[in-house]
């Protein structure tokens, strides 16, 4: 990708409302890495926890829905500029030597979107959040149906860009929904404001870190 290139990437990337993080030169993604752990930098070597957590992910093209890029100084990027015909010219994303680059995608469909949900998930929220689905109207024949409902709003809300940053680290770039819950039986009718944590994935999945968090 040449200059000119990287100007008509930067001005679509400017009126797209997604994007896709591609590290060209780099095979490894947040997935490849257990949760507990995390982007292990020593497999990963010369690449850095920053760029692998989000090889490969989609976001909202906005500030707070996005990975911040690194704010570099005016001195920094006249030096950086003046290597113009080098290999790397301009300034990385995140460092720089960061070969990270914004590519413009259409707004994900909710048939998009796969969730990765570990195993024993649902059985430790019934235990732990059977309240909140009780609260809610559910009864316990009907918290696998609960379960069936939360990840199709959740699909949804992402697909619309509804969720808000929580913490990026080298275990990912962690985001939470509030969605709107329906009610059950003498609950019908009703709304709550369900919270729910999840992990971006590569290519348009979400991996669960908490199904339930509480409600708002």
């Amino acid at each position: 990708m040449n200059v000119f290139d990287n100007i008509y990437e930067k001005v679509k990337i400017t009126f797209n409302e997604w994007i896709q993080i591609v590290d060209p030169k780099c095979k490894w993604t947040i997935e490849d890495f257990p949760y507990d752990t995390g982007v292990d930098e020593i497999k990963t070597k010369p690449h850095c926890w920053k760029c692998v957590s989000v090889n490969h992910c989609w976001f909202v093209n906005e500030t707070d829905k996005k990975p911040l890029a690194m704010n570099y100084t005016l001195g920094a990027i006249r030096k950086l500029l003046g290597n113009v015909g080098t290999a790397n010219p301009l300034p990385g994303l995140y460092h720089p030597n960061c070969h990270c680059k914004e590519f413009s995608i259409s707004t994900p469909m909710v048939d998009n979107v796969k969730l990765i949900i570990p195993p024993k998930k649902f059985e430790w929220t019934f235990k732990d959040k059977g309240h909140l689905l009780n609260e809610m109207g559910y009864r316990e024949k009907e918290f696998n149906e609960a379960m069936e409902i939360l990840q199709k709003l959740v699909k949804q809300a992402y697909a619309s860009g509804s969720y808000n940053f929580r913490v990026r680290d080298e275990k990912g770039y962690r985001i939470g929904f509030v969605i709107d819950f329906p009610g059950k039986n003498e609950d019908a009718g009703k709304v709550y404001k369900l919270k729910t944590g999840w992990t971006i994935f590569p290519n348009g999945k979400l991996k669960n870190n908490t199904l339930i968090g509480g409600l708002v």
